[in-house]
């Protein structure tokens, strides 16, 4: 068996609250993107680990009213006009 590199991605989280304030917010300021770990995409599809970090958020930020949502990228520094390849949010509200 041969073993390929794999494409290497970078991701960021990003919290809209539903009182509107500032629209979608990355959560980590001072470095938004950080690379996807390779022994993850060793072990499982981008897809599958993009859903994990999004339950992982939506479960850290549960006492918020808003959505969260995961976007990575092919490049650690996308411009404006770069598309994330993958995107997914979810909606998170506070239990009662």
């Amino acid at each position: 068996m041969t073993w390929g590199k794999w494409q290497n991605y970078w991701w960021r989280l990003m919290m809209l609250e539903d009182n509107g304030y500032g629209g979608w917010q990355p959560m980590r300021s001072e470095r938004p993107l950080l690379k996807v770990p390779n022994a993850d995409m060793a072990r499982m599809s981008l897809e599958t680990w993009v859903e994990a970090i999004l339950e992982d958020a939506a479960d850290s930020f549960s006492e918020f009213d808003g959505e969260v949502r995961v976007e990575c990228f092919t490049v650690p520094d996308p411009g404006p006009d770069d598309v994330p390849v993958i995107s997914k949010q979810m909606r998170i509200y506070e239990e009662n």
